[in-house]
């Protein structure tokens, strides 16, 4: 079976010396609080699944934390109706200024027929006092993009993402090295987090012989999805999602505003075999820089398993 743990929220707290600062109490003597939620899976996890989990988690952590608007998927389908309308409105406008235009031109027409040229001059007379008008406005500083432009920005942001994420799959499964963790990270800078998301693969198949019951149903990329994802990986990524859902929703969660986000894959240096263990990951072991980590620091923590011995048939419950 596949199991996966969710470390909830990491923060920094510490009684009161009677001699410095609430700030430098924190840093001084930090206390971590960790959460764990097991989730189990029943099946071997495709490099495509795998990274469709990766990706559904950074989307869900991404709105989580205020980097989206709204979860992806409600976006994805409100930018599109968005760029419809925007679509029939341009067609709009411009048959109005092309009809504008024309009765213009009609008009001028007349005119030049019965002033001569001078209709003609003062036409060309106002077309350049209109483009010094421009010119003296391009000084002004740019208006800030609309919201619904700067949400399709990140969209194509994560959708390079995706694809850099599924490729980074494919390439260490076809090399027989399998991806052992994947970590977002968000903050100014990787060195000093904010927050921490960590996924762990352990005792997982995640080649591509390990074909899942699901392949006769891929979709294709669309959106920003994930190439070659099966409907088994939508429902591993959709109890992930819920655990963590879950196990979060009794803890404060606040938005950062806008901040950077890293993600970076471990991948291993050879073939590990596909074994059974339930020895947890230690933090140091998924955050070498441990001691870069603030009071306002929080890390999740997934680990993916499966253990064959343990495994069951579909229709059994747990």
């Amino acid at each position: 079976m596949n199991e996966a743990s969710t470390a909830g929220p990491t923060e920094r707290r510490r009684a009161v010396p009677g001699r410095k600062s609430g700030l430098a109490r924190k840093r001084q003597h930090p206390e971590q609080l960790e959460v764990t939620v097991p989730v189990v899976f029943k099946q071997h996890l495709r490099s495509g699944d795998a990274a469709h989990v990766v990706i559904e988690v950074l989307r869900h952590v991404l709105f989580m934390r205020g980097q989206l608007p709204m979860p992806f998927q409600q976006l994805v389908k409100v930018l599109d109706e968005r760029e419809e309308r925007d679509e029939v409105d341009r067609q709009q406008k411009s048959a109005a200024a092309a009809a504008a235009a024309a009765a213009l031109a009609a008009r001028e027409g007349r005119g030049r027929t019965r002033e001569g040229g001078d209709a003609l001059g003062s036409g060309l007379t106002e077309t350049v006092g209109r483009r010094r008008s421009k010119k003296a406005k391009s000084g002004r500083p740019l208006a800030k993009a609309p919201p619904h432009r700067r949400a399709r920005k990140s969209l194509r942001a994560l959708a390079e993402t995706t694809l850099a994420v599924e490729e980074a799959f494919a390439d260490a499964a076809r090399k027989g090295r399998p991806v052992l963790e994947a970590l977002v990270l968000l903050g100014a800078s990787h060195l000093s987090p904010r927050k921490i998301y960590s996924v762990t693969f352990t005792g997982s198949s995640l080649d591509e012989s390990s074909e899942s019951k699901d392949t006769a149903t891929r979709n294709t990329a669309s959106g920003g999805d994930v190439r070659g994802k099966s409907n088994l990986a939508d429902a591993y990524s959709r109890t992930l999602v819920r655990s963590m859902v879950g196990k979060m929703s009794s803890m404060p969660l606040r938005g950062l505003g806008s901040c950077r986000v890293h993600l970076f894959l471990r991948i291993a240096e050879g073939p590990v075999p596909d074994i059974c263990t339930a020895v947890p990951v230690a933090n140091e072991t998924m955050v070498p820089a441990s001691s870069a980590l603030t009071s306002k620091t929080v890390m999740m923590v997934f680990t993916l398993k499966r253990c064959r011995t343990l495994e069951k048939p579909l229709g059994t419950q747990e």
